[in-house]
């Protein structure tokens, strides 16, 4: 037993179960040390600076779970969170902190507040900001080491501080930071005199960011009529923030509480429950559990198929539509792109002005002078393109005049909405503020400056481009005649896209819209007054309404949900840095031979789902049975798909297209696509041919298309004709096994496109759980027996292949070949691997009972890079190789680890 106050509380920081309780039970006993207040010991101010000082890892999770939208705060729904901006889910997790520190340590927080901070507490800051795994990065044993090492981590830690505590970067305070770290290499460069004051800054900050998450909360307790004298203790319990802090930023603009009125109250709370509206009544989680890992594991067309078969294949017809016209008109578009690009970047941006202007024979006369004789030509064809374009979209409904189809016509984009306004004149801005004044009231929006920015682009993008947006003008469009910005200048044409981005953009954009029509059908398709705009809500109630009045309340709520994902979210674009980060990862994991060689792994799924046969006979080239040549995933538009990321200049998208094809990775994937297309075929002729076979395509497709177009894809499958609907049946049959469409992966895929990173190399095993779930599960409700074929089937093929490829990658890294490991060791390591418990994470986390670790790491992407560049700037430091970022190099670097580096050797010490 203890006798002195100093081993009461070493026992106290002691690291065992129940040790605190202990040491107050023992403190209260009536020793000579019973005095110590434990609530306000050394102890506890020391943990309270550890506690409200976040590390770099801390930031950068609340950074991920605000890109993502995932995880949200205790007692805010998942609907409402992913509703949220970045910036007003970083914001409400900042709030989530203040909370959870004020829960925590109740009264040396409020203390806090009124500075009074202890020197324990300062030493708790910086130990705070220490514990973090980038600590333990080495340091280095030379100076250089310590220089560039630390110089860089504390560089790191500013950048993740300032996007977590502010959104963005202060690209001054990081360099700062940097020569602070390098200047002292690795010795503490915040002295304690100074963390006091840091502190009180960042909470200063903290409490001035969320005052409008404040002004919201105090709004909604006026709605509810809470007296006066009680509403700082309302909103307190409500955000968490400190009553003294809420009654100091209500009474911040007087001496009187400057309230919101009840009917200002009631607005804050109305466009509240639009927007929620906006999510598009999602309510998974509130249906269980296993409704709530559809939301994130679920295949969206599976979800909707379940909901409606002909809504379902109403999807997988659009993503192919889509896909086709793209392939088709960026094809027709290539030769200006390749032109465009050829440009030095001062003529670009005159070509772009003068074709932003509508003036071809300026641009042309420049391309021709610096040896483009067939500029007009190539203008010529791509004026071609936007007049069919322009067709289209009359056709869907849009409010396109002849006259304006048949003018020359490029379109604008703009790029920097706030340079852009800044630059107009007056007159430009009464044109732009009207016609935002006019969307906002069609939206129930009292400020149009509250408007989402990205309908202040649309909006401005419109305008300039002419349309008028007034419903009650009498004017046709006449985007030719009124553009408010008739004559771009240079000054002007900076805030645009250059020619060869917009001109994509509009026409991938264009191709959605035409092809979202033809999906709701012109009677339910709605465009809006101005005749330019799909109102995409609007479209998808009157579908469902009139197209599948027998669905459930429920059931109507979830699929428009589940549309509106599809539609609209899963439409956008991740930001450009989460886009590169992403780039980066998958350039580093499967841009190089060894990688590339796992994608024969779907010739395995392909011989399950069509048979072994077919599927080898198509894998050799062979033409499929019944028909007289092969189809390719070339020609169903397959390459649009990565084309569609490629449409920002200086992307890293085009540079990842670029080493996927190096690498040989493109060449593998085709290879498998155009095995599983063409044994469908095969499987598909051989199918129609007979009763039983013919009743098989019935069962899975009849529902979907109907019995007419169910009867003539039989006929075409029997008699070998490679017509429209064959060609879609081989996409249906591909898209069943992989994730070939937008519609084959899970909702929160599609409603998060920065979180999109969090799915990195996982959609495919989320696929894979798809046909498990089809193929087993829902048909053992039917037919038990065809389960268990299947469950045999899938098990002693798809495991088999990836495994046989595994041993065929050993062998080529030297690693010999050792065909027993095929079926006892491989083939277990891909059934484990396919439900996400890897021998790494069974290794290091499961083995341990670190069921969290094992979570987070199969949820992390996969970003090795990260570690790659570290180990190689502290290699190069040190005078020694940078063999660790070389490995992780794509195209040749693991294979130059492996042979060269020591890859080979470690590998067979391990084995050892």
């Amino acid at each position: 037993m203890a006798t002195s106050r100093e081993e009461a509380l070493k026992w106290l920081n002691e690291e065992r179960e129940n040790s605190r309780e202990e040491a107050l039970k023992w403190l209260n006993e009536g020793r000579e040390y019973s005095s110590i207040d434990v609530k306000d010991s050394v102890v506890d101010q020391f943990a309270f600076g550890m506690a409200r000082t976040n590390s770099d890892i801390e930031n950068l999770g609340l950074i991920s779970r605000a890109i993502s939208g995932f995880f949200p705060p205790e007692g805010i729904s998942e609907e409402e969170f992913d509703s949220l901006s970045f910036d007003e889910r970083r914001k409400l997790l900042l709030i989530e902190r203040e909370a959870n520190l004020k829960k925590n340590f109740p009264d040396l927080y409020e203390r806090a507040q009124q500075g009074n901070v202890s020197l324990a507490t300062n030493f708790g800051d910086f130990a705070g900001a220490l514990f973090t795994p980038t600590t333990l990065v080495p340091i280095g044993q030379s100076v250089k080491a310590a220089t560039l090492i630390s110089g860089g981590l504390a560089a790191q830690y500013s950048v993740f501080e300032d996007i977590a505590q502010k959104g963005e970067v202060d690209l001054s305070k990081a360099g700062l930071y940097a020569g602070g770290g390098a200047a002292l290499g690795g010795v503490v460069f915040k002295g304690v005199s100074k963390l006091q004051q840091v502190q009180q800054a960042k909470q200063k900050y903290i409490m001035e960011s969320i005052g409008s998450d404040l002004d919201d909360s105090v709004a909604k307790v006026v709605a509810e009529e809470v007296p006066v004298e009680n509403v700082p203790i309302a909103v307190s319990n409500y955000t968490g923030v400190p009553i003294r802090s809420v009654s100091k930023h209500i009474n911040s603009g007087g001496t009187a509480p400057s309230l919101p009125t009840n009917k200002d109250a009631a607005v804050i709370i109305n466009e509240s429950n639009k927007a929620l509206k906006k999510t598009g009544g999602n309510t998974e989680m509130a249906r269980g559990l296993f409704q709530g890992l559809d939301h994130f594991l679920g295949v969206t067309f599976t979800r909707i198929k379940n909901l409606s078969e002909p809504t379902a294949f109403g999807v997988r017809k659009f993503e192919a539509g889509v896909m086709q016209a793209n392939q088709k008109k960026l094809s027709a578009i290539k030769d200006f792109n390749n032109m465009f690009k050829k440009l030095p970047k001062n003529l670009k941006s005159q070509v772009s002005t003068h074709l932003l202007n509508h003036n071809a024979s300026a641009a042309v006369k420049i391309l021709q002078n610096v040896g483009f004789k067939n500029a007009g030509s190539i203008i010529g064809q791509t004026q071609k393109v936007l007049k069919e374009t322009g067709r289209e979209l009359q056709q869907q409904g849009y409010k396109l005049t002849d006259e304006q189809i048949e003018s020359f016509y490029f379109p604008r984009k703009v790029n920097d909405l706030a340079g852009l306004q800044e630059a107009l004149n007056q007159t430009q801005k009464g044109v732009y503020e009207k016609a935002l004044k006019i969307k906002a009231k069609e939206m129930g929006i009292n400020d149009p400056n509250a408007l989402p920015q990205e309908i202040k682009e649309q909006i401005i993008n419109k305008v300039t481009a002419g349309f008028d947006l007034n419903p009650k003008s009498k004017q046709t469009l006449q985007f030719l005649k009124q553009r408010t910005l008739p004559v771009l200048t240079e000054k002007t044409a900076q805030f645009y896209d250059e020619a060869n981005a917009s001109l994509t953009d509009y026409i991938l954009r264009s191709n959605a819209q035409i092809h979202k029509g033809k999906f709701f059908g012109k009677g339910n398709t709605v465009i809006d007054e101005a005749g330019i705009g799909l109102n995409i809500d609007e479209s998808i109630g009157s579908y469902i309404s009139k197209s599948l009045p027998n669905l459930s309340a429920s059931q109507q709520d979830e699929l428009r949900s589940l549309l509106y994902s599809r539609f609209v979210l899963g439409e956008k674009n991740a930001g450009g840095a989460s886009r590169a980060i992403r780039n980066t990862g998958y350039a580093f994991t499967l841009a190089n031979p060894i990688s590339a060689l796992v994608q024969i792994g779907d010739i395995g799924v392909s011989a399950y789902a069509n048979g072994m046969k077919n599927s080898i006979m198509a894998m050799i080239g062979a033409t499929p049975k019944g028909f007289n040549r092969r189809l390719t995933w070339k020609e169903l538009g397959g390459d649009s798909v990565i084309a569609q990321e490629l449409t920002s200049v200086g992307d890293t998208s085009r540079l990842l297209f670029d080493l996927f094809t190096f690498s040989g990775f493109r060449a593998i994937d085709n290879l498998g696509k155009n095995t599983a297309i063409n044994g469908s075929l095969s499987k598909g002729a051989r199918l129609a041919k007979t009763a039983k076979g013919q009743a098989k395509l019935r069962a899975k497709y009849q529902k979907g298309l109907g019995k007419a177009d169910t009867d003539l894809l039989i006929n075409d499958l029997a008699s070998g004709t490679m017509s429209e609907r064959v060609k879609m049946y081989a996409l249906n049959e591909l898209a069943d096994i992989q994730p070939i469409f937008a519609s084959g992966t899970p909702q929160a895929y599609l409603n998060s496109p920065n979180g999109r990173i969090l799915y990195m190399l996982k959609t495919w095993s989320i696929k894979q759980l798809d046909i498990l779930r089809n193929d087993i599960l829902i048909q053992a409700k039917t037919d038990p027996k065809a389960a268990l074929r299947n469950a045999i089937a899938f098990s002693l093929i798809v495991p088999t292949m990836g495994a046989t490829v595994e041993e065929v990658r050993d062998f080529m890294l030297g690693r010999g070949f050792n065909p027993e490991d095929i079926l006892t060791k491989n083939a277990p390591e891909m059934i484990m691997k396919t439900f996400g418990a890897s021998e790494y994470i069974r290794d290091k986390y499961l083995s341990r009972g670190d069921f969290s670790g094992a979570v987070i790491n199969t949820i992390a992407p996969p970003l090795n890079v990260i570690d790659a560049v570290g180990k190689g700037i502290q290699n190069i430091a040190e005078g020694d190789p940078p063999v660790d970022l070389v490995k992780e190099l794509p195209l040749f670097g693991r294979i130059w680890y492996n042979f060269f580096g020591g890859g080979l050797e470690k590998w067979q010490e391990r084995q050892d």
